[in-house]
């Protein structure tokens, strides 16, 4: 999402990817993984943790002469570190993983120069987090969302004032055009916040907080009826 929205980033977001897995991580495993994040919007890719170095359980095995065992680093693991390329001759799979990079670039270079259409908003819950009240987390939402087929961006409530507006009954920002904007359920919201959701609302952006609405604000005892006017509910 910050990706759509920081204008330095232009789009590119990167992963560091297959560190921690293992050698037990084959090339079905690394080619889901890959799958995984560019579905979720993820476009440049960083192998992480790899090592040129063999694990130490293939030192009896070994005849190679680019295998260099005996100068490994202080403290150094290799007890988790994923197939290390070539592996020093070790990797049966070496030649196999070339074609997986070669899809891999294939299709984020077909993603990059993408126009994102997403289908909602969703509010990052920085605020309900902080006050510490009883709120859902916005991943449950994220993921109800995921498995429905939608798309959607997650947003702060710091762009909800600096860049968003409300045009055709859509959520404009930075380029993006949101159907919806889609709330968590939160017991208390800041009276900031609830305000600018109020404006949304009254310009006809469906604004929707999951299964209950706020029963209050920062301000104690204030009564928030008419600032969730037109501000509906559905079950996560």
């Amino acid at each position: 999402s910050l990706a759509h929205h920081n204008p330095a980033a232009n789009g590119r977001s990167v992963c560091e990817i297959m560190g921690a897995y293992g050698w037990s991580a084959g090339l079905a495993c690394i080619r889901s993984l890959f799958n995984f994040f560019m579905a979720n919007g993820i476009n440049h890719f960083v192998p992480h943790a790899f090592s040129m170095v063999a694990p130490l359980c293939f030192k009896g095995l070994d005849t190679h002469s680019d295998s260099d065992m005996e100068t490994l680093p202080p403290g150094y693991s290799m007890t988790y570190l994923p197939p290390t390329f070539h592996g020093c001759g070790f990797n049966p799979q070496y030649k196999q993983f070339t074609n997986i990079v070669s899809h891999v670039q294939r299709v984020c270079h077909l993603l990059s120069q993408g126009t994102h259409r997403p289908d909602v908003a969703v509010y990052y819950t920085a605020e309900p987090d902080w006050i510490g009240c009883n709120s859902q987390s916005f991943d449950d939402v994220n993921m109800a969302l995921t498995r429905g087929g939608y798309d959607f961006d997650i947003l702060s409530s710091d762009m909800f004032f600096a860049n968003c507006q409300v045009k055709a009954k859509r959520l404009l920002a930075d380029g993006e055009s949101y159907g919806a904007l889609i709330l968590p359920m939160s017991e208390l919201m800041p009276r900031k916040i609830l305000t600018k959701l109020q404006e949304f609302a009254a310009a006809g952006l469906p604004v929707i907080f999951t299964d209950a609405l706020p029963s209050g604000c920062d301000r104690s005892g204030e009564d928030i009826a008419a600032l969730l006017k037109n501000i509906h509910t559905v079950p996560t």
